[in-house]
């Protein structure tokens, strides 16, 4: 079977462009940063963000989990109910987090609903 080989570059170049995603599809438009989003928390218990930054670490195991990093703040990322994990590759690319932010003993964690990766 031979593919015409206008159709097979349209696939390649719909491959290439697909951001790479991770568990559920991102709903929140407008992402923050790591320390805007813990500010936006102020006295609340918890709150829904979505937050853009550098992964720092990912579990070398199974990467049920990560750290996010900003110059001035770390986040300990889980994945919500473990329905996904990410790659170690992920380290070092920018990536937009959504999920549930909350105070941890003396830092924060946020449990992510869905992940992609910009960059």
């Amino acid at each position: 079977m031979r593919i015409p080989t206008g159709l097979l570059l349209g696939l390649v170049a719909l491959t290439a462009s697909a951001a790479e995603h991770y568990g559920a599809p991102l709903t929140l438009k407008n992402p923050q940063t790591l320390e805007a989003a813990v500010q936006s928390l102020g006295d609340q218990a918890a709150a829904h963000v979505l937050v853009e930054s550098t992964v720092k670490q990912v579990c070398a195991q199974r990467g049920c989990r990560m750290a996010l990093e900003s110059a001035a703040s770390k986040l300990h990322v889980t994945f919500k109910d473990e329905a996904f994990f990410v790659p170690s590759t992920l380290i070092g690319k920018t990536v937009l987090v959504e999920g549930k932010l909350s105070k941890n003993g003396p830092g924060y964690e946020l449990v992510a609903s869905g992940l992609q990766v910009k960059s």
